[in-house]
């Protein structure tokens, strides 16, 4: 049997390597990055590295004990609050007048790295509020029915969660002047729907999160980044050609290659927020190399952070701008280091976008 391999579980690892170590560690460019997915391939078993890498970013989920939340609400501003019986969300105050509902917790449970990346957000000053989905036993159904939907036959859903609502509403009672949408997978999906019907909206970001559909149009300007799903690659890129015909606000879809796959952006965080220190013994010979693979998609993610802060800076404070065109450029970045988190200023990537 060939070893399994959890691509991202040696990312901080890796951190902690490059830190004690006076030689930077280099940028890989699309060919050695061929080369090296080659080599782990034969090391470990044809055909499995890129299986093995796509398992271990799948989306995970966990539920917080008391003791963690109590911890999270004083060292991270995160508080459990009510929206409404049998309706709560986690909330982080901030200190500007911008609002950020983030959808990817569904069934009283939370994906693993959101509460990193909310922390993230929080830091650059929005308020932001991520309501749990689905939560009522008699609402899972609708949960798997929403997966199908987007991931299968790829159709919408019948209702919108009532919670989005709920959370935008919270958000304009603390004094917010501006609401912009964060969905990640299936909350993605999410938020493409409601953007396309509800233009109250500052922005949205969908993070692995794109389903077709021939009609649609954003009412705000959108921003997709999406990791590499050889399953609904053609899905993607057909939506692409929908919104260049379709879109007169702002927009952009990046499509990210292997390694970087569907989860990849959240496995990074789920990293910081778990504090994994697990060390893997794969391609023997190769465990710099392997640790550059892991330094490439650690820097993407910086560079995905920086792109969607810009993307907020741009449009959550302000009324956004109807274009002439199809597409707008976006500004250039304008991040900073958040050195409570090793976050440095993110560099330029290799991935697709829309231009």
């Amino acid at each position: 049997m060939p070893q399994e391999v959890d691509f991202f579980s040696i990312l901080h690892d890796s951190g902690v390597a490059d830190e004690n170590n006076d030689n930077e560690v280099p940028e890989l460019d699309e060919e050695q990055l061929a080369s090296l997915k080659n080599t782990i391939d034969e090391k470990i078993g044809g055909g499995s590295c890129e299986d093995e890498i796509r398992k271990a970013c799948m989306c995970k989920y966990h539920k917080y004990s008391e003791e963690e939340e109590i911890f999270l609400e004083s060292s991270a501003n995160q508080h459990k609050i009510e929206l409404a019986a049998c309706s709560h969300a986690v909330y982080s105050p901030g200190i500007t007048s911008s609002g950020i509902i983030l959808l990817c917790d569904p069934m009283n449970t939370e994906l693993t790295g959101s509460r990193a990346m909310m922390q993230q957000l929080n830091e650059a000053g929005h308020h932001v509020i991520k309501p749990n989905l689905f939560q009522s036993p008699d609402l899972h159904i609708d949960f798997m029915n929403a997966i199908a939907s987007y991931f299968g036959k790829s159709e919408p859903i019948k209702n919108i969660p009532k919670q989005v609502e709920m959370s935008k509403r919270f958000l304009l009672e603390q004094g917010v002047n501006t609401v912009s949408l964060i969905g990640i997978c299936w909350g993605g999906c999410i938020v493409q729907e409601i953007i396309a019907t509800d233009d109250s909206y500052a922005g949205a970001i969908s993070i692995d999160g794109l389903f077709y559909q021939k009609d649609f149009a954003a009412l705000s300007p959108t921003l997709f980044l999406i990791g590499n799903d050889k399953i609904r690659t053609d899905q993607h890129l057909m939506m692409k050609n929908v919104m260049w015909n379709n879109n007169v606000y702002p927009w952009e879809v990046v499509l990210h290659d292997f390694p970087l796959v569907h989860g990849w952006f959240l496995k990074i965080f789920a990293c910081q927020e778990t504090g994994l220190t697990e060390q893997i013994n794969v391609c023997e010979g190769k465990k710099k190399a392997f640790q550059n693979m892991c330094s490439h998609a650690k820097q993407t993610s910086i560079d995905c952070m920086g792109k969607l802060l810009d993307f907020l800076a741009q449009f959550a404070k302000e009324e956004a701008v109807v274009f002439s065109g199809s597409k707008s450029n976006f500004i250039s970045p304008v991040y900073n280091s958040n050195l409570s988190t090793g976050m440095n200023s993110p560099f330029s990537s290799n991935s697709q976008s829309s231009d």
